[in-house]
């Protein structure tokens, strides 16, 4: 990750070489931040399948994926060192780093499958049919409508 502030307390120790002396500098330990912020969209997502609505909706759980990776993805590139790639040539539009850029369409994909996940009676994956009930679980249903 990028020099930190030496204050910060959990910033990680790296040995940075220059022509003339050896200094270490302290640095963001970004791989641990990605780590809790996965673990709790993972916490996240366990909670939507297991205790709401979440798993009967489609597309729900991709979108609400989608969107909270790799939001957190683009706001953890600002703790990165620049790795290259094209953000060099992107410059005059925005500072922004090659994982943002990739990142930007990810949030959009998973807005949208939530959008359409939340609409009313919309399926999106039209191709795949919805699972119908068999003859016993639409007895059973039409029972509970009395």
């Amino acid at each position: 990750g990028k020099i930190s502030d030496p204050d910060l307390p959990w910033g990680v120790l790296i040995e940075q070489r220059t022509d003339l002396e050896i200094y270490l500098a302290p640095r963001h330990p970004v791989q641990l931040y990605e780590g809790i912020a996965y673990f709790l969209i993972f916490g996240f997502l366990m909670f939507l399948y297991w205790r709401t609505q979440a798993k009967d909706r489609r597309g729900e759980l991709v979108g609400w994926f989608m969107t909270l990776v790799f939001s957190a993805r683009f706001f953890l590139e600002n703790f990165k060192n620049s790795q290259g790639g094209f953000e060099n040539s992107l410059t005059s539009i925005a500072e922004l780093s090659t994982g943002q850029w990739l990142s930007i369409p990810c949030v959009i994909f998973g807005l949208v499958m939530l959008y359409l996940a939340y609409s009313s009676g919309v399926n999106p994956w039209p191709a795949i049919p919805v699972k119908q009930p068999n003859r016993a679980q639409r007895k059973r249903n039409e029972r509970k409508k009395k």
